[in-house]
């Protein structure tokens, strides 16, 4: 491998801030605006499946900031919390249990 791959490489990861990206879209080239911790407190709009992993509308307030974007995956608490609801929901209207 040629030395500067593995520098671009490195310097791609090196640059990633640890946590769950907050998007601006749900494309595989959206900028990041944030990264988030799991247990931030988020409201989850919407679901928009599709893709590989389902993306998520949320809100983030803090710092009397308020923030719309898109996180991909269920990592967040707050999504996690949404899908979970949403079998529930699913599951009392067809009469089974979840």
């Amino acid at each position: 491998m040629y030395p500067y791959v593995v520098y671009l490489a490195f310097l791609g990861t090196a640059a990633q801030q640890p946590g769950i990206p907050l998007l601006e879209n749900c494309s595989d080239s959206a900028t990041v605006l944030a990264n988030l911790e799991a247990s931030a407190p988020v409201e989850v709009r919407s679901s928009i499946a599709g893709g590989a992993t389902a993306c998520y509308a949320v809100t983030v307030a803090a710092g009397g900031k308020t923030t719309r974007g898109y996180v991909r995956g269920n990592d967040l608490d707050a999504v996690a919390e949404f899908e979970r609801k949403r079998v529930t929901a699913a599951a009392s209207i067809v009469n089974i249990d979840p």
